[in-house]
């Protein structure tokens, strides 16, 4: 009897032990199943959000193919500005200062005393040759692959520099936050100077031919986002801001403002440029609100004439960027949406995405290159349209009006 029970007990406890073990292993099984699980949606998650794209490509296209001619470089990288002339194209952003010589098939990265240039928001070429490179620890001008930086004017600390402009008497203005800076001829060729002979300095003044410009001069904000000097000699500047925001226009001792209480769009200013029939167009909007204002010439002063917004073809509210092509035909560049292209009679002929050809919907720059190509600064990357391209799909739409 006890033999028999003992045999009992003993198949019992196997019998228990395995389950147990049976259980627990089921159970342990059921958890990794559920990790692999979780893991995987975590992983189809993001990679939507990230719109599809393998961003560790930086060249690789968010469409199949890129229509004929045209190219993609840097996607890895965000782009504010660009300029190009006959030997280089030079792009600026967050990241720093890029470089790309015409026989190169890339950019390379340029060095401020060894280290990258930070938040480059704007690239102007004067009319005496010198490239003026605006960052957030003042200016840099460059010629002939010489470069003076210049953090200091005036004994002021210049700060984040985020537009340059030129006037018809060769003032140059820098706008920072704190106010447009303008640098008379002579401090300018001093400038030249230096950079030639070796002899350079982080800190210019000169009494009289520095000054800065701000709200005690007719401004209506410190906060100068962008500056215009048009065909007429009048000079724009543009604000960034809700409070004291809009356009404040400038010739001689004329002082006339604009804001959203006077018919603009928005107290938002991002860009502001002039068209092939003397028209001054500015771009403004924050978030999802905004559009293009135009201005019109009356003989003696310039008049708030008309808009463009969501409803008439633009690709988003927000206007980033406008610019004009050879053919009149104007591009305005969206916060998220891509550019939407009209012609001279205001009508949309074009709408450009990351779906058939950018390489992001957000535009901030466009310049053209001594060759007819355009040069787009996005932000993701840097998207080149041939001439070719613009002259077949975009030359005949105004030729009407002509």
């Amino acid at each position: 009897m006890d033999s028999t029970m003992k045999y009992v007990r003993k198949n019992y406890e196997k019998n228990y032990v395995q389950t147990y073990l049976n259980s627990n292993k089921n159970k342990f099984c059921t958890l990794i199943l559920l990790i692999l699980i979780r893991t995987i949606i975590c992983v189809l998650f993001m990679y939507i959000m990230s719109g599809c794209e393998k961003i560790e490509n930086p060249d690789e296209s968010t469409i199949n193919v890129l229509p004929e001619g045209w190219y993609h470089f840097e996607k890895q990288n965000e782009f504010s500005c660009i300029l190009a002339d006959e030997n280089i194209v030079l792009a600026g952003g967050t990241e720093g200062l890029f470089k790309k010589n015409k026989e190169e098939n890339g950019f390379s990265i340029m060095l401020n005393n060894k280290r990258k240039y930070e938040m480059v928001r704007s690239i102007m070429k004067d009319s005496r040759g010198l490239w003026w490179i605006g960052h957030q620890d003042g200016i840099s001008i460059m010629i002939e692959n010489e470069v003076v930086h210049i953090t200091m004017l005036n004994d002021k600390k210049i700060g984040q520099v985020t537009s340059f402009m030129e006037d018809k008497d060769g003032n140059i203005y820098c706008g920072t936050y704190n106010g447009a800076w303008r640098i008379g001829p002579g401090m300018v060729n001093s400038i030249k100077n230096s950079i030639k002979t070796g002899i350079n300095s982080d800190n210019y003044t000169k009494a009289g031919d520095i000054k800065l410009i701000t709200t005690a001069d007719g401004l209506l904000h410190d906060m100068v986002n962008v500056m215009f000097c048009d065909s007429r000699g009048f000079l724009w500047f543009g604000s960034y801001t809700a409070k004291g925001g809009g356009i404040t226009n400038i010739k001689n001792d004329r002082i006339k403002t604009f804001d959203i209480l006077s018919g603009l769009l928005q107290n938002y200013i991002t860009s502001i440029t002039e068209d092939g029939d003397g028209k001054v167009w500015v771009g403004s909007g924050v978030y999802t609100s905004g559009g293009a204002n135009v201005f019109s010439y009356t003989g003696k002063e310039y008049i708030l004439s008309g808009a463009l917004k969501l409803e008439d073809g633009l690709a988003g509210d927000k206007v980033r960027h406008i610019y004009f092509d050879v053919y009149g035909n104007g591009w305005f560049c969206s916060e998220y949406d891509g550019i939407a292209i009209f012609n001279r009679e205001e009508r949309r002929i074009y709408l450009l995405t990351d779906k058939n050809g950018l390489s992001d919907n957000e535009v901030k720059d466009i310049c053209p290159d001594t060759e007819g190509n355009l040069w787009l600064a996005c932000r993701r990357g840097i998207t080149y349209i041939p001439a070719e391209w613009l002259q077949k799909e975009l030359a005949g739409f105004n030729e009407v009006l002509d």
